[in-house]
């Protein structure tokens, strides 16, 4: 079966205004000069929130360990971006599209949520350093990473941490 990725055109919880895409429809992300194949880069199911064009900044959301981009934390809080017109963007780790509970490997969470960053500005329209790029507790702490990374960081706007353990 093919799997499905949601944009949400609209926001509201009916489900109105959704549109699902099979998720290969996508293009493969290429990063510092690395070519990424189809089969090797993890597949990232979204939703998107918010108005398209004219934001000057959008905001990824990443849910925690024991989660998934469903989580009310991340659904109010992509409700209240879309108030604000500010564009978001909710995702899965490829460990909870395969229905499993223990997350994946750093390797694989750390690329999902530069795949995921990737989309959003895309999606937004918008360059990497006009993403504020965060999430709650687990999905928090891989944006962090990504932004603070010595080799190969992510240019971002700002981090946005819920839920993050600080000590």
């Amino acid at each position: 079966l093919p799997r499905y990725t949601r944009y949400a055109t609209r926001r509201g919880r009916s489900g109105r205004g959704t549109k699902e895409q099979p998720s290969g429809a996508r293009r493969a992300v290429a990063s510092a000069g690395d070519r990424c194949t189809r089969a090797d880069r993890p597949a990232v199911n979204t939703i998107y929130a918010g108005p398209k064009r004219g934001a000057d900044r959008a905001v990824l959301l990443a849910h925690g360990a024991g989660s998934d981009m469903h989580a009310s934390t991340l659904g109010r809080v992509a409700d209240a971006l879309a108030d604000a017109k500010i564009p978001s963007l909710r995702f899965n780790y490829p460990y909870r599209d395969a229905g499993r509970k223990s997350p994946d490997r750093a390797a694989v969470l750390e690329a999902a949520t530069r795949e995921a960053a990737s989309e959003l500005g895309r999606w937004a329209k918008l360059p990497p350093e006009r993403l504020v790029l965060g999430g709650r507790s687990m999905g928090g702490r891989y944006c962090s990473l990504i932004v603070g990374d010595d080799d190969d960081p992510v240019a971002a706007l700002g981090l946005l941490l819920l839920g993050y353990p600080l000590h």
